[in-house]
């Protein structure tokens, strides 16, 4: 099943004819639509009064509706941030903690998913790592590691090493009955999986710039609207208080309540240009749909295990129904030395723990992989590595 026809592929995404490319767990490729967007932001510097104010607001309105809609949640729900790192210190400064809280973290978490939360070890929190066995962090571990001191547990949706997929509903509901908050990296599942946010996590962040082929410097907070209040923003703005046109007829009030919503969390002047790629890409996807893309995903996953497993090949990834993602990651002799000499012949691939790994989306399809594997056979036959 693909998404785009040829001609819709190299229209959207022309870049696919000029190589093949199976990163977008590192960078994703951004549609026509948005590169557009953003220049047509940046030319009313050129040749405008810039006076985009109005526009733009209905734009960040627009944007966070249709993320809240792709994401299966509410627009007051939703923070503007600038990437996933954002988004995860607002939660983990945002947060009050006691003397000996506890924060469950698994020992093979991206370090963005870390360095924030091992930072609030100076207000009197205890970092605590689980043991992840093959980098899967299941409900099971979860529950074995949680003591009466735990406070919240921080995991990824999706593991950036080999893809593996979280059981984040179950970890969920194992958190709801104890009262323990849930943290969810997202950056490798939001665009490219269908995140139900509604009903697997208190908070969410992602940066834009990889799945949902949004520019850098983009990305969003999912906060549950029951924890809005038990947040403080560690940081505050004027536009967390001005938020309707009739604030801006007086600048002198200094008494404002933060916004009502998710907005208290989005500190001062967004980046406009970059929010209007995002824009252009979120509304995309959402015209696509989450369940369709993950299942054009999910279904060109399938089909390069199969390819590579015919091959020979070991998968490093979890291929198991509830487990498996978008994300697959091979194990190869001397990975690095075959991903440049890939990268040589036009093809785009990363290189995580040692293993090869592939990242599908949108714009891939099974023709390109047939070819990637043609390329790939002949790296392996012709060349000395």
């Amino acid at each position: 099943m693909e998404i785009f026809t040829r001609e819709e592929l190299i229209a959207n995404f022309p870049n696919t004819e000029r190589f093949l490319y199976f990163a977008s767990a590192s960078t994703g490729i951004s549609p026509e639509c948005c590169l557009e967007a953003q220049e047509r932001f940046i030319n009313l510097y050129r040749k405008s009064e810039l006076f985009h104010d109005p526009e733009t607001f209905r734009m960040l309105a627009r944007l966070r509706g249709n993320i809240a809609d792709l994401f299966a949640t509410n627009t007051d729900e939703i923070a503007l941030m600038t990437n996933t790192s954002d988004g995860i210190n607002t939660v983990a400064t945002g947060i009050e903690w006691k003397c000996g809280d506890e924060i469950l973290i698994g020992d093979r978490e991206f370090p963005a998913n870390s360095y924030p939360w091992l930072n609030q070890q100076r207000r009197g929190a205890v970092v605590k790592w689980i043991p992840m066995a093959d980098s899967r962090l299941t409900p099971e571990l979860v529950l074995s590691s949680i003591t009466p001191k735990t406070k919240l547990i921080a995991i990824s949706s999706v593991q950036f090493s080999d893809g593996y997929r979280a059981d984040l509903k179950a970890i969920y509901a194992i958190c709801r009955e104890r009262e323990i908050l849930l943290f969810v990296d997202g950056i490798q599942s939001a665009g490219a999986l269908q995140d139900d946010l509604c009903a697997c996590c208190d908070f969410f962040a992602a940066g834009g710039q990889k799945h949902l082929l949004s520019p850098y410097g983009t990305g969003f907070l999912f906060v549950r609207r029951e924890k809005l209040e038990f947040m403080s923003p560690a940081f505050d703005a004027w536009l967390s208080h001005f938020i309707s046109p009739e604030d801006f007829l007086d600048l002198l009030k200094h008494n404002l309540p933060p916004a009502p919503d998710a907005r208290r969390f989005e500190v001062g002047t967004l980046p406009y240009g970059a929010l209007w790629g995002m824009d252009a890409s979120v509304a995309m996807l959402k015209g696509i749909g989450a369940r369709k893309i993950e299942d054009h995903n999910l279904e060109l996953s399938d089909y390069f295990s199969e390819k590579a497993l015919g091959m020979g090949i070991t998968i490093r990834s979890d291929r198991l129904s509830t487990a498996k993602s978008h994300i697959v990651t091979i194990e190869i002799q001397s990975a690095r030395l075959v991903a440049d000499e890939l990268r040589t012949r036009g093809v785009v691939v990363s290189v995580r723990e040692g293993g090869l790994r592939f990242a599908f989306h949108i714009y891939n399809t099974k023709e390109q992989i047939d070819n990637m594997f043609i390329i790939l056979r002949n790296i392996i036959d012709g060349v000395s590595i």
